[in-house]
């Protein structure tokens, strides 16, 4: 295993263990105003598409943000495995359009609409992750699904984090992409 593999790995271990110890009341008080930040900035309002993630474990509660974005007419996208490797965003509506999917994480039915952008739509992308740095890179789960669909994705990366799991700097291969802008409880960082 060489030494990038290894530290990703020990990251790994050190930040889930840290986001797990969050205290269950806590979260919902950062998940909170996480949301209300993205739901502020400028790149949300002028959006037509939000694609999100359906969270699973201790990750950020992103519900808050689909039903904004349902309240004020936004579609919603949600991530779909097809195939290893690669994932593709499929139009979501309601709770109805998920089931468990691969690795047990909910994902949009096989029937739901494929999202294909255009260059008319306006795109936010709200990126999971383990751990983000201040550069904007992040460390996830270790299956590269979100590095290779945003290596040509055309709209706003936003990356969700609480703040004490933005690190100085993750280790990064020549893959990793970093996020445009970073937002936590305490505050949004623009990275662009």
């Amino acid at each position: 295993m060489n030494d990038i593999r290894l530290e990703k790995r020990e990251a790994r271990e050190k930040y889930s263990a840290l986001r797990d110890s969050i205290d269950k009341e806590l979260k919902k008080e950062y998940d909170r105003k996480i949301c209300e930040r993205v739901a502020s900035l400028s790149s949300y309002r002028y959006a037509d598409v939000v694609m999100l993630y359906y969270p699973t474990g201790s990750e950020i509660d992103t519900s808050l943000i689909f039903e904004d974005a349902k309240k004020k007419g936004k579609k919603t996208a949600y991530p779909l495995c097809i195939s290893d490797g690669v994932m593709e965003y499929r139009l979501v509506e309601s709770a109805d359009d998920f089931a468990k999917g691969a690795f047990g994480i909910m994902e949009p039915k096989a029937d739901t609409p494929v999202f294909v952008k255009d260059d008319r739509t306006n795109v936010i992308c709200i990126v999971p992750a383990l751990v983000f740095d201040k550069r904007g890179y992040r460390l996830g789960y270790g299956k590269g699904y979100y590095d290779r669909y945003l290596e040509n994705m055309k709209g706003t990366k936003i990356g969700l984090c609480y703040s004490s799991l933005v690190a100085e700097k993750v280790p990064t291969g020549r893959y990793d992409l970093k996020v445009d802008t970073l937002i936590t409880e305490k505050g949004v960082m623009s990275l662009a």
